[in-house]
Parts: C-alpha cells; sequence; structure tokens
C-alpha cells in the first residue's frame, strides 16, 4: 500500500487540491468581488470584446485570453469559471510539491507541506480565479526551474 500511495503522490494531491477547492470555490456565495469582476471581463472577451478598450483593467491579458479558452472549451458561464479557479489551484499544489521536493526534502515532508500550504491558502482559493493566484503559479514555476541545489 505505501508503494502505490509514493508511486501516485502527484495523483493523490491532485485529487486531494481539486476536491479542496471545489469546495471553496462552490461554497462562497457569488458576491460582488474580484472573482465576479474578472469573470465579468473575461466573459466580454469571450464576446469579441478587447482587452483595454472594451474592458477596464490593470492586468496583463494573459489571466483573461487563458479564461476564454476554458469558456469555449466548457462553457461561457460563471461554472465553468469556477473550475479556472480549482484548475490554477491544482496547478499551483502541484508545482509547490515539486519547488518543495527540489530542495531535497522527503517526499512525504513535501507532500504535507503542499497539503498545509493549500490549507492555509482557503481563503485565496475563496476569492476565485483572479491575477494574483496566477502570477503567484507562474513566479513558483519560474522558481522550481532555477532552483539548483548543490
Amino acid at each position: 500500500m505505501k508503494k502505490i500511495l509514493e508511486k501516485n503522490i502527484y495523483i493523490i494531491l491532485a485529487i486531494l487540491a481539486i476536491i479542496f477547492a471545489t469546495l471553496f470555490t462552490f461554497s462562497v456565495r457569488t458576491d460582488s468581488n474580484d472573482s465576479l469582476w474578472n469573470f465579468a471581463n473575461t466573459y466580454k472577451m469571450y464576446n469579441g470584446g478587447t482587452i483595454y478598450n472594451d474592458n477596464n483593467v490593470i492586468i496583463t491579458p494573459i489571466f483573461f485570453d487563458i479564461g476564454v479558452i476554458v469558456l469555449k472549451l466548457i462553457g461561457a458561464n460563471i461554472f465553468a469559471y469556477g473550475i479556472y479557479n480549482v484548475l490554477i489551484w491544482t496547478i499551483l499544489i502541484l508545482f509547490v510539491f515539486k519547488l518543495v521536493l527540489t530542495l531535497k526534502i522527503n517526499k512525504n515532508i513535501a507532500f504535507g507541506i503542499s497539503v498545509l500550504f493549500l490549507l492555509c491558502s482557503a481563503t485565496l482559493v475563496a476569492v476565485g480565479a483572479n491575477y494574483s493566484i496566477l502570477a503567484m503559479l507562474f513566479v513558483i514555476i519560474r522558481t522550481k526551474s532555477t532552483v539548483k541545489i548543490q
């Protein structure tokens, strides 16, 4: 059993992240917040609007471009946008795990750190898909690729 768990640790972590992010994403009341604002701007782009012209935003367009792709693949609604949030968080947690492993930390401890990171960031998950979380993901991906342990 221990070998199966160790062999499939990425899958187990991804499933935990998906469950956790889904519970937090869809249990929060849709309110006038960043998530709704970002969904509205992404939806405008989905319908042919252009960033900075038709949308009053100050962040880079990559977040909205990826959001439009998700809406085209899954459907243009707030539920699909919630799935975008779950995807961002799941990938973020997997890269946190990979980053911790890069530091030559035991897999079990790295798993625990990743789950702890996920639990501690519950309020951020509830905020919904937004550029800050995507930027954090890109920073962790970049950091993971540049860390060299000697």
